[in-house]
């Protein structure tokens, strides 16, 4: 019963992929979210993040971007970082039009709320910083449907801690996104 399911399931994914020749994209708002990955190349701090992101299409090239993420923890104990948050804002350029590959380049900016403690000095913390931030990015969206589509992100958040920690440190990072979104069309705004 599972496998007929799955096979249905599947065969219905595959015609709404094969009846939309064009993917229209303007006037429309993509939102995905994801769990992602990401290292501090300064101190080589592997860390992941609970990621929300959205797009809105101008039109076939540009769209609006929105992204939040949420620091989880580092793969690293004990670890000096506290908190990394990330609220982030900026364009995409979106190199091909009415296709179901969708490459992109953009560029974000926005704050990190950062939250640094003392490994020698067992729980003492240091004090949380709003730090400013700058993330060029590359990426690709491959539409399935008109309901779904895959994405990969590979970003690089660039911003350093004056205060957060016993020193300045920089908070540079290499962060991956990846998984499934949802497409919802927009009639007016």
């Amino acid at each position: 019963m599972k496998k007929y399911i799955i096979v249905t399931c599947l065969m219905g994914l595959m015609i709404s992929a094969s009846s939309q020749d064009k993917i229209k994209k303007a006037k429309g708002i993509r939102m995905m979210g994801t769990f992602s990955p990401a290292v501090l190349t300064s101190i080589g701090e592997p860390v992941y993040y609970l990621t929300g992101h959205w797009n809105y299409y101008f039109n076939e090239h540009i769209s609006l971007v929105g992204e939040g993420s949420y620091y989880m923890s580092s793969l690293k104990s004990p670890s000096e970082i506290t908190a990394n948050h990330k609220l982030l804002g900026g364009f995409n350029y979106h190199l091909k039009s009415e296709s179901r590959f969708d490459p992109f380049l953009g560029l974000q900016m926005g704050v990190g709320f950062v939250g640094g403690q003392s490994l020698e000095l067992i729980n003492v913390k240091r004090l949380n910083e709003v730090v400013p931030l700058i993330s060029p990015t590359v990426g690709m969206n491959y539409y399935v449907g008109s309901i779904f589509h895959f994405f990969g992100h590979l970003r690089f958040n660039s911003g350093t801690s004056l205060e957060a920690f016993s020193e300045k440190r920089n908070m540079d990072e290499w962060q991956l996104l990846v998984g499934l979104g949802l497409n919802f069309g927009v009639k007016k705004l």
